[in-house]
């Protein structure tokens, strides 16, 4: 099962000639003990759904246009 509202979203160039992507930005929160168990589980959804190297492209964190705090994949 993979969840898009935890998968850090590509931001429209300004320019369409721009030569690369814009990510939305990702400020680091604190992870609780249950929030580091809920991470174990959210990382094997994304295993399970073929994704590779997520662990280390985790982060617990909110965004500007969701300030609750979550896991998120950073790729």
């Amino acid at each position: 099962m993979i969840r898009p509202d935890n998968v850090v979203k590509a931001q429209a160039p300004a320019d369409p000639r721009q030569g690369w992507i814009v990510k939305e930005l990702v400020i680091a929160d604190a992870p609780t003990t249950a929030d580091g168990a809920a991470g174990k589980l959210f990382e094997q959804d994304f295993i399970n759904g073929g994704v590779q190297d997520v662990g280390g492209n985790l982060m617990f964190g909110h965004t500007a246009d969701d300030p609750a705090p979550r896991w998120i994949l950073i790729e």
